[in-house]
């Protein structure tokens, strides 16, 4: 677990500078999302997937990548990645909920 939180805090250290606080910018709705999302500790999909495979190479090893693509979702602020099957293979994927914000990894798990 003590890896898990140094590996952790090693990204976020690389990803941002330090706190930095969302700006509203312009009215249109979508230039404010995206305003707002680069501010987030994890403000994209590549950084979350980053993260993922950092978190879980130390725990899974490399049999991770058997489970690719890896998908990649944004649910409310939170980032989900998890790993895929061939529809005819049985067996469980990686999984991780990062929220965006903070940087935090709320959950950690490998299906069976």
């Amino acid at each position: 677990m003590k890896n898990i939180v140094i590996v952790g805090f090693l990204i976020l250290s690389c990803c941002s500078a330090g706190k930095r606080n969302p700006t509203s910018g312009s009215t249109d709705a979508n230039s404010r999302t995206n305003t707002v999302m680069k501010s987030w500790y994890v403000p994209d999909s590549t950084t979350a997937l980053k993260i993922a495979e950092a978190i879980w190479l130390p725990i899974y090893g490399k049999g991770i990548y058997l489970k690719q693509p890896f998908n990649v979702s944004l649910r409310d602020s939170v980032w989900v990645v998890e790993g895929s099957l061939p529809e005819d293979m049985d067996g469980g994927v990686p999984y991780i909920e990062i929220n965006g914000i903070s940087g935090t990894v709320l959950k950690v798990s490998h299906g069976k």
